[in-house]
């Protein structure tokens, strides 16, 4: 997350957090690339829908 500065001295983790009203946890969160089987099934149902 850009917005903290993991190595800072100055500021904790908690304290930057609180001051973003995000949880300390989601600071870790690495997103997962969507599967190529969960791709397809994707649009199949944006084909379903637009019709």
């Amino acid at each position: 997350m850009a917005l903290v500065e993991i190595d800072s001295k100055e500021m904790s983790l908690s304290t930057q957090a609180k001051l973003l009203s995000i949880n300390r946890t989601s600071i870790y969160y690495k997103p997962v690339p969507a599967s190529k089987e969960e791709i397809v099934i994707k649009h199949r149902i944006d084909e379903i829908y637009t019709k």
